[in-house]
Formats: C-alpha cells, sequence, structure tokens
C-alpha cells in the first residue's frame, strides 16, 4: 500500500508533456557551459552521467513550478549566463539570463530549486 501512494505523489511529471528540463550555466573567458538535465523519471544527470534520483516529492515540487513557467522564450545571453530549457514532446522553451537581466521571478525560482538538488 504505502509503494502505491509513494508511485502516485509522481503523477504530475508522470502526465506532464515536459520529458526533462535542463538547466545549466556558461560562459566566461573559456566559453564553457555546464548542463544539467532532470528527467520526468526522477533521475538527475550532470552532462550524461547520472548524479542521483530525486525523491517523488522534490520532483513533484519541481515540475509544478515548470508547469507554471511563461511560454514565451526569454534570451538575455551576457558574458556569464544561466539557463533552463523545457523539452516537451512537441514545444521547447529556454530562458537564458544573467545577473543583470533577470526573468520573470518563477524562472528564477524554478532554477534555485533545481540547483538545491545539486
Amino acid at each position: 500500500m504505502l509503494l502505491l501512494s509513494s508511485c502516485s505523489t509522481c503523477k504530475i511529471a508522470k502526465q506532464s508533456s515536459i520529458r526533462e528540463i535542463q538547466f545549466g550555466n556558461g560562459g566566461g573567458f573559456t566559453g564553457a557551459v555546464t548542463t544539467y538535465c532532470l528527467k520526468a523519471d526522477g533521475s538527475l544527470y550532470k552532462q550524461e552521467q547520472l548524479i542521483k534520483r530525486l525523491t517523488c516529492d522534490s520532483l513533484c515540487t519541481i515540475y509544478e513550478l515548470a508547469e507554471q513557467l511563461p511560454q514565451e522564450d526569454f534570451i538575455h545571453p551576457g558574458n556569464t549566463y544561466s539557463f533552463i530549457r523545457l523539452v516537451a514532446y512537441d514545444t521547447l522553451h529556454y530562458y537564458q539570463w544573467t545577473l543583470e537581466n533577470k526573468p520573470n521571478e518563477k524562472i528564477v525560482e524554478l532554477y534555485l530549486k533545481l540547483s538545491k538538488q545539486l
């Protein structure tokens, strides 16, 4: 019974059209980019190496917030930047910003929640 109830808490991520959430940062002198990827099953990767699996509660919180993000891309690159890319089955939304040019507060909130999982 406990197993069934814990699986149902991830229902939001399973039913979401978002297949994965990519996030990270880049730029600077080298132009290097670090990319993390959170899949709908809760697995979190750095580049292509599995780092960990998120709890159902954490995954639900993140996917609920991701579903609330604006549908318009926000692309304001700079020397160093942070980004989130929502990869859905039929769409892609990209948000890129610098400290000087921040996007909607929900985007920043999602980025901070994702970063805390690292």
